[in-house]
This record gives C-alpha cells, structure tokens and sequence, in this order.
C-alpha cells in the first residue's frame, strides 16, 4: 500500500506544501482515519477498537 500512496502523498505535499502546510491537514486527517478502517477490516484481531488500531498505527510508522 505504501508504494502506492508514497508517490501521491510526495507530489501533495511538494505542491501543496510549499503554498501552505495548513492545506494538507485535512488531507492527512483522511488518510489517517482511512488507515485505521483498513486495520480494522484487514486484523479482525483489533474487533472494531479504533484506539487498539490507531496505537498500532504508530507503533508501525515510529518504527
């Protein structure tokens, strides 16, 4: 999924980046939300907890 999105993302935030930050955070927000649906239908081991999932979802990115 990551090499999907990563060339997308890039392109966002060198455009949209370099007019204002401010106009990617819902951008971002979406894309957040949307990963922590996929955890959620991907691992049934989460059972619809969306804060198990989005503690996951750091632990992933920090690493």
């Amino acid at each position: 999924m990551a090499i999907l999105l990563n060339p997308k993302i890039r392109g966002w935030i060198q455009y949209d980046g370099k007019i204002s930050r401010r106009s990617l955070k819902p951008v971002f927000y979406y894309l957040h939300h949307r990963m922590i649906r996929w955890i959620l239908n991907k691992y049934k081991s989460f059972k619809g907890s969306k804060v198990k999932a989005n503690k996951w979802l750091r632990q992933v990115t920090v690493s």
